[in-house]
C-alpha cells in the first residue's frame, strides 16, 4: 500500500513504512516518492539509484554510496531534493531548503523564508545578521563570524560589501578604490578651479 493510505496495521503498508495513526507513513530516513513508495533521503546509504527518493542518484564518488540530489536541485529540511526559487510547487517539500510554497492556488511557487535571501545558485541562504553555524548557510559574499556586537556567530558581509535592509550584501562604495580616488580628485579640482582647469590638467 502507498504512503498516506489508510491502514489497520504495518502489514498493510508498503516497504519501509509503518501504520501510524491509521495511515501508512515512511520510516525515519525515508521520504515519500511521487508514486507513493518510500525512498532513502539525501545522505542515506544506497546500493543503486532505485533505493533513493525522487530526483536523486546513488553517488559513489566518495567511496561510500549515498543518495544525492541531481544537478540543479538541493536537499531541503525533509531530506528530499527541492527545486530552486520561482519554481512551480504544490507543497513546501517540493522546494529547496528554507523555502515556502506560496502564491495564488493556481500559481504556487518556491520562495525564500523571510530570514533568508536569494543566492546566485537560485537557492536560499541566511540574510546578513542572522545566526549561523557555517559559511554554507549564509547568502552570497558573506562569512559566518562572531562580531563585536554578537556573542554568537552571524552571517556578515565580506570586506567591500555592506548589508542592505533586505539582508542582501551589496557593494560598499565607502571603501576607497582607484576609481573612487579618481572621481574625488576630479570633483575637487572642478569645484575649486572649474571644469576647464580640470580639462587642461588632463591634456
Amino acid at each position: 500500500m502507498k504512503a498516506g493510505r489508510q491502514c489497520a496495521n504495518d502489514e498493510e503498508c508498503g516497504d519501509h513504512m509503518v501504520c501510524l495513526a491509521d495511515s501508512c507513513v515512511c520510516l525515519a530516513h525515508y521520504a515519500e516518492r511521487e508514486d507513493g513508495s518510500c525512498g532513502v533521503v539525501t545522505g542515506g546509504q544506497c546500493e543503486s539509484s532505485s533505493d533513493c527518493g525522487d530526483n536523486m542518484a546513488c553517488d559513489n564518488s566518495t567511496g561510500s554510496p549515498v543518495c544525492s540530489c541531481l544537478t540543479g536541485l538541493e536537499p531541503n529540511d525533509s531530506g528530499v531534493c527541492g527545486r530552486p526559487t520561482d519554481s512551480a510547487c504544490v507543497r513546501a517539500e517540493d522546494c529547496g531548503a528554507s523555502m515556502d510554497c506560496v502564491g495564488p492556488p493556481d500559481n504556487l511557487t518556491c520562495h525564500c523564508h523571510n530570514d533568508h535571501v536569494l543566492k546566485t545558485t537560485g537557492f536560499c541562504g541566511l540574510a546578513a545578521g542572522e545566526r549561523c553555524r557555517s559559511l554554507a548557510e549564509c547568502g552570497d559574499v558573506m562569512d559566518c563570524n562572531t562580531t563585536t556586537t554578537a556573542t554568537r556567530q552571524v552571517c556578515v558581509c565580506r570586506h567591500g560589501y555592506v548589508a542592505r535592509q533586505d539582508g542582501v550584501c551589496g557593494l560598499d562604495f565607502r571603501v576607497t578604490t582607484g576609481a573612487e580616488l579618481f572621481i574625488k580628485r576630479a570633483t575637487s579640482v572642478c569645484r575649486q578651479h572649474g571644469v576647464r582647469a580640470y580639462l587642461r590638467q588632463r591634456i
